[in-house]
């Protein structure tokens, strides 16, 4: 019984020397997601998702996002066509080995080279041929050259980028983009994910419906929310962009005027403006 319970308590010594002397706290490459793929009207605008990415080590962390085309048809800012800086790594284990110490410590060689793709680019710091411009005004106004392509988003290294311009010239048939999101997670890139755009001809484009949500009755002074959520459209030209009015009734003033949502809000006044104890107002 004494020998059994020796060999259990050593097996147990053996597991917990094990665990102290390999912790792993960063254990998996994160991994990135683009989103569903989705349609959008040549000329209109439109919303990418990188939210569903995520740390296998650490669902909480934030993680660092980059949008790129393997076409190259994003449009930049920069001057210049390969990435800036100096390019170091362990010959033969560069996703091994990150730090030169690591490298020469395991008896390999550091070297220094040239940077292959964006990921190697953007893993370093840099930005392949571009800037810190993300829009044309403030590219020109730094004295730099924008470069206009297929699509233009308003920052490519957001998790949520609005795509501010699709324009495909003239097309009378659909025709398909694709795009790539990478993330990093301080330390390692993910593999990449890839979301294709069908881009569908303008002409094909139909008015969007418009719907400003059930009646209400509403107590003065109680806070009122005007809800056109159930608007839609059917050829979806991406983001649609709501604009409520007044109509008649005692003048009201939203809380957020300029909102681009399909919330507007207000408090209804103390007093009728006709002087009724009641009356209709109409958005």
């Amino acid at each position: 019984m004494t020998k059994y319970i020796n060999i259990i308590f050593n097996q147990l010594l053996f597991f917990l020397f094990i665990g102290i002397i390999y912790p792993c706290t960063n254990c998996s490459i994160p991994i990135a997601n683009a989103g569903d793929d989705f349609g959008i009207i040549n000329g209109g605008i439109g919303l990418l998702d990188g939210s569903a990415s995520y740390d296998p080590d650490n669902f909480e962390l934030e993680l660092l996002y980059f949008w790129y085309s393997e076409d190259n048809i994003i449009s930049y800012c920069g001057d210049i066509d390969e990435c800036s800086g100096e390019r170091y790594y362990c010959e033969g284990y560069e996703n091994v080995y990150l730090t030169e110490d690591e490298c020469e410590n395991n008896n390999h060689t550091w070297v220094q080279g040239a940077y292959n793709n964006w990921h190697e680019c953007w893993s370093a710091g840099f930005i392949w041929a571009h800037t810190d411009s993300k829009t044309e005004a403030e590219c020109v106004d730094k004295g730099h050259s924008w470069n206009s392509s297929v699509i233009t988003l308003d920052d490519y290294e957001s998790k949520i980028p609005n795509i501010t311009t699709i324009n495909l010239d003239t097309i009378s048939s659909d025709k398909i983009i694709k795009l790539t999101l990478i993330v990093n997670d301080g330390e390692y890139n993910s593999d990449s994910d890839e979301i294709k755009l069908t881009i569908h001809p303008l002409a094909d484009n139909t008015a969007p419906i418009a719907n400003a949500g059930l009646y209400q009755n509403v107590l003065k002074d109680e806070e009122v929310v005007l809800n056109g959520s159930a608007s839609y459209d059917t050829t979806n030209t991406g983001i649609m962009n709501y604009t409520w009015s007044q109509e008649s009734g005692t003048t009201i003033t939203f809380t957020e005027p300029d909102s681009n949502s399909p919330f507007r809000t207000f408090t209804v006044p103390e007093e009728s403006s006709n002087g009724d104890i009641s009356e209709g107002l109409i958005f």
